[in-house]
């Protein structure tokens, strides 16, 4: 399994777009899983002209297994530590269970010290107990909590 940096928000759109219908579309009701597949492309094509961002791709034997997208955010007035948000990760079914997450979190974390991060984040749907499960085995912790209710 190779990683590498992507530089083709095609192939992170169309990934992007698995994700959202796995993960938003069985965990939220209020997501507009629409609207987050027409904006796949428009979104990432932004993201990797942004020089606080990064990509990879998992790929084996030219098959795209998975990718991560993240974010580097800088100490600022308001927070003490510069921290590094994993925004998101997708490894295709066939690919699962064959540490292809571990290597992409692992070039990430790498990413993230480079820059000098002192912190980092993921953010996932509390019912989705397995994403919660596989980032606890990095060392990631509970530390915020949305309480949502109808009105």
């Amino acid at each position: 399994m190779e990683i590498r940096i992507a530089g083709d928000a095609a192939a992170l759109a169309e990934l992007n777009q698995l994700l959202y219908l796995e993960d938003a579309g069985t965990h939220d009701p209020f997501t507009d899983i629409e609207a987050a597949l027409a904006d796949a492309m428009n979104y990432f094509t932004g993201f990797l002209d942004d020089e606080s961002t990064t990509a990879f791709l998992a790929v084996e034997n030219g098959s795209v297994a998975g990718y991560l997208a993240g974010r580097f955010y800088a100490k600022s007035l308001r927070r003490k530590v510069s921290t590094a948000e994993l925004e998101s990760i997708y490894v295709r079914p066939e690919f699962r269970n064959r540490q292809v997450g571990a290597l992409l979190v692992d070039s990430f974390f790498r990413w993230a010290v480079e820059r000098g991060a002192g912190r980092a984040a993921v953010n996932a749907y509390f019912a989705n107990e397995s994403a919660r499960r596989f980032y606890e085995r990095f060392g990631f912790a509970p530390k915020n909590v949305t309480l949502d209710m109808a009105l």
